[in-house]
């Protein structure tokens, strides 16, 4: 469960107001809230802290002491940080107003925490195409000693020479791990993604016989954690122990420089589980993403 927060055990009516819209004074009490709960929250604190995205909002709510008790983000996504609080925090009813100037495509985060704002969307009659379960795992120690992968494999930053391969791969893994139901591949989409992470994130590739076979890269940060994701392993070089290698490398260096890591990881996919428990990763909990409709 998330840590809990102050004022959590001061009756309803004397603790919680009402939702607003956050203003400019509450950043300092806005990060503190994401920092208290960043190893379940990467992606809200990164898009609300880092990124400043322009056309986004985010919502505050304060306890009856004037402490910030929880937010939620929206964007292309909703990110609810409630806390752990859900059986306390009234119904955000500021969603219609939302709906109507963002094109919100996606709901994630904690899954005890987004129930709420995804029965308040289903009550307004927004339903999800697609909901997917995942395992929230995190890192904060350096990671067990894995596999070596087959013999000449190389583990090595990527260059810019290595795009083609890049977007191939990104491609391929939004394929496999991103694209909703139904929806196409923009490989054009998928080149502005892999060029994004080659300029502002950590990457890493798996490198055999002069061929790129596989990458891992950092999706989001804090101040004092990562996120890791867009690993892929080409199918024809998959159960070799390049992914479990590949991954310890990377969780090494990062947790060198300090940062604890955070992953989620599809319920079902089996292997890639296995990958991860198998380097040192713990589940913190439940993780869950739904799909909306739209381009």
């Amino acid at each position: 469960m998330p840590p809990s927060l102050s004022g959590a055990d001061r009756p309803m009516s004397q603790q919680i107001p009402a939702w607003r819209k956050m203003r400019g004074s509450d950043v300092p009490e806005v990060r503190a809230l994401l920092r208290a709960n960043e190893h379940l929250c990467l992606n809200a604190y990164d898009r609300l802290i880092n990124r400043r995205e322009s056309n986004s909002r985010a919502w505050v709510l304060r306890d009856g002491g004037e402490d910030l008790a929880a937010l939620v983000y929206a964007g292309k996504g909703l990110l609810p940080v409630l806390g752990g609080r859900r059986g306390m925090i009234p119904p955000p009813l500021f969603l219609r107003g939302i709906f109507r100037v963002l094109p919100v495509r996606s709901l994630q985060g904690i899954e005890s925490d987004m129930l709420l704002i995804e029965n308040q969307m289903e009550g307004m009659g927004f339903y999800a195409d697609e909901k997917i379960r995942f395992d929230l795992m995190g890192l904060d120690r350096l990671p067990h000693a894995g596999p070596t992968g087959p013999e000449g494999l190389v583990i090595r930053r990527a260059k810019y020479a290595d795009m083609d391969a890049l977007v191939t791969m990104q491609a391929a893994y939004e394929v496999e791990e991103v694209l909703p139901a139904g929806k196409k591949l923009n490989m054009a989409f998928s080149r502005m993604n892999a060029e994004k992470i080659f300029v502002h994130e950590r990457l890493l590739v798996a490198e055999l016989d002069g061929d790129l076979v596989g990458k891992v890269n950092t999706t989001a940060s804090s101040s004092t954690r990562c996120q890791i994701g867009g690993v892929y392993i080409r199918p024809d070089y998959r159960g070799l122990g390049i992914a479990s290698r590949l991954t310890a490398e990377f969780s090494a260096e990062l947790i060198r420089a300090g940062m604890g890591i955070s992953l989620f990881v599809k319920k079902h996919n089996i292997a890639a589980r296995k990958a991860y428990l198998k380097v040192g990763f713990a589940i913190l909990g439940n993780y869950r993403i739904n799909y909306y409709g739209g381009d």
